[in-house]
């Protein structure tokens, strides 16, 4: 696997300017004399604040390693979509080990584990503690809080598949940890869990989670926790008919306040979460763990020095930095396996450090995908591996590939764009050639995420859907490049000549793109549309929907899908109103 040498880029930040140098690019002089001579900062991992962001962009405050598979992080009782995290909000539901960065669905939240002081409660998911978040401390590979009045603060760092925790509490015979089976934000009653205790220092569990926007698809979050000293007394609470709804744990602290605590998670099975903390985290070493993964951060951060400017814009700059690296994020656990898009065990290929998932489709390709391939060309180059063995598993690559699983949350074909804005900055697959074939093969065979490409290829465009077409459009240019760049001329022709068929439903009398049925197709693309009388573009417009989102129709393609939508219509509000299968 080859990847391009990155260099780093210079950014001086200034009232008056900003200097850029990246590589081939060259230098931008538009800085004053005084701003050039601005020390840049040596430390960007510690300029990071993870609370931006948080709130109205849905993301998340707490630990996670560069790419990290988990993301512990605090769980409020009013949870944002993903992030699970709303600072207007005083109650902690616990800390848990999976949260998404910014989706517009709810998602995740998996296990939350809240400290507290007491004896076991009746009501496990609605117990909650006060959390101070005045006491916040949130930076790149750490985070710190306290609650319950102030009187346990929480410590969170994390490596790329374990955590760890380091718990003060009052002096307490009844200091106590109560682990949530059963809250993920979006998990169904029939949904299973399962609890374990294995020995007086090591607990087990899991949780079966998912169901992203709307969807039946699952996944299993498996985690092993051990303690630095023994619980004194533990339940498994609830016994529901799809299992347990927690674990609780009692500590005698009166001779020792502070309680460590290791986690392993995998998506795959309970011993290799085991062996994710036993290779990542083998002893209690907190603080060098936070040294590890706040250095590890700077490696990726370090790769953009900034200087000048005032210390709230350089943390503005580096903290909206950082969050582009969350995501996709490793589902691979440290033995290579991983959960397959048809729902089986696989092992990463020769020369794949890792597999990633949750790829945010259209929201990542003008921009991020791009970003990402600059900054870390081996870890996205792992990615594109990762869209290739999507493709390999299930004939398709999703458009928004949530965990294991096709939800159909968006529309277009978002992979090619991805993989060629990787390949332009310098990642570059296990298999390039390969990954072309597979993403060429979708673009022009039906299959679940392009279907209808005969009628497609004969209009020109996508009848009575202005969306699709743009979006088809974008990435058949897009594909026709990377084809291109890997020596296909016969597809790079072929693409670039369809990536002109947005051009069809042009109306020559409004210049905008408009839906053309099909009815109207007088010739193949390339040729702008007929124009259209007032009555006719007035009919159009009632029929179809203005919004840029369609839902996929009902049809038995959309395979474990139980809510799906078959039209959209704005309603008076200008919202959507949609009609479930």
């Amino acid at each position: 696997m080859r990847h391009r040498t990155v260099r780093p880029v210079l950014v001086v930040v200034s009232a008056a300017a900003l200097v850029l140098t990246a590589g081939a690019l060259g230098r931008v002089a538009l800085a004053t004399p005084d701003a050039a001579k601005a020390a840049l900062v040596s430390d960007p991992a510690s300029m990071v604040n993870t609370i931006v962001q948080t709130g109205i962009g849905d993301d998340f405050p707490g630990s996670q390693a560069p790419f990290g598979m988990i993301q512990w992080s605090p769980n409020m009782n009013s949870r944002s979509a993903g992030g699970n995290y709303d600072h207007g909000d005083n109650q902690l539901r616990g800390y848990a080990l999976t949260n998404l960065a910014g989706p517009g669905c709810g998602a995740m939240g998996d296990d939350p584990i809240l400290p507290m002081v007491g004896g076991a409660p009746s009501n496990v998911n609605g117990t909650m503690m006060s959390y101070n978040h005045s006491t916040e401390v949130a930076t790149a590979g750490y985070f710190s809080a306290k609650s319950s009045g102030g009187t346990i603060q929480t410590e969170l760092t994390t490596t790329q598949h374990a955590g760890i925790a380091r718990i003060t509490y009052p002096s307490s015979t009844q200091a106590a940890l109560l682990i949530k089976l059963r809250d993920s934000q979006n998990q169904n009653g029939t949904d299973p869990s399962s609890a374990r205790i294995v020995s007086n220092t090591e607990i087990i569990g899991d949780t079966t989670s998912g169901h992203f926007c709307g969807d039946v698809a699952t996944y299993v979050v498996h985690f092993d926790m051990v303690f630095d000293h023994p619980f004194t007394a533990s339940q498994i609470l609830g016994s529901g008919g799809a299992g347990p709804d927690g674990i609780f744990l009692t500590f005698n602290t009166t001779s020792s306040k502070v309680l460590m605590a290791k986690v392993g998670m995998s998506f795959v099975s309970d011993g290799n979460a085991k062996a994710n903390w036993q290779s990542e985290i083998p002893d209690f070493n907190f603080d060098g763990v936070r040294a590890a993964t706040h250095a590890a951060w700077n490696t990726f951060l370090g790769k953009i020095e900034v200087a000048g400017g005032t210390a709230d814009q350089r943390t503005v700059f580096y903290s909206n930095l950082y969050h582009i690296l969350n995501h996709p994020n490793v589902v691979s656990d440290v033995n290579g396996q991983y959960m397959g898009y048809d729902n089986k065990v696989h092992t990463v290929v020769s020369g794949q450090q890792a597999h990633y998932e949750n790829f945010s489709g259209w929201d990542i390709y003008h921009n991020e995908a791009s970003l990402a391939a600059l900054l870390a060309p081996k870890e996205t180059g792992d990615m594109g591996t990762s869209l290739m063995q999507a493709f390999q598993q299930s004939g398709a690559i999703p458009q928004w590939g949530f965990m294991n699983s096709f939800n159909g949350v968006m529309i277009g074909d978002s992979a090619p764009a991805i993989v060629a804005q990787y390949h332009a900055f310098g990642a570059r697959s296990a298999d390039d050639n390969q990954l072309l074939q597979d993403l060429v093969h979708q673009a022009r065979v039906d299959n679940r995420i392009r279907g209808g490409l005969a009628e497609y290829d004969r209009l020109g465009f996508k009848p009575d859907d202005p969306s699709l077409t743009i979006e088809w459009t974008q990435e058949d240019f897009a594909l026709s490049r990377l084809a291109a760049a890997l020596g296909d001329t016969t597809d790079a022709d072929f693409l670039l000549k369809r990536s002109l068929d947005w051009k069809n439903i042009l109306d020559p009398q409004t210049g905008l793109l408009s839906p053309r049925p099909a009815s109207s197709s007088t010739s193949h693309r390339t040729t702008p549309a007929a124009p259209m009388s007032r009555a006719r573009r007035r009919s159009t417009a009632s029929r179809y929907p203005t919004t840029s989102r369609r839902w996929p129709p009902c049809s038995a393609a959309t395979g474990r899908r139980t809510r799906c939508w078959t039209a959209c219509s704005r309603a008076s509000t200008g919202r959507p109103r949609c009609v479930p299968c």
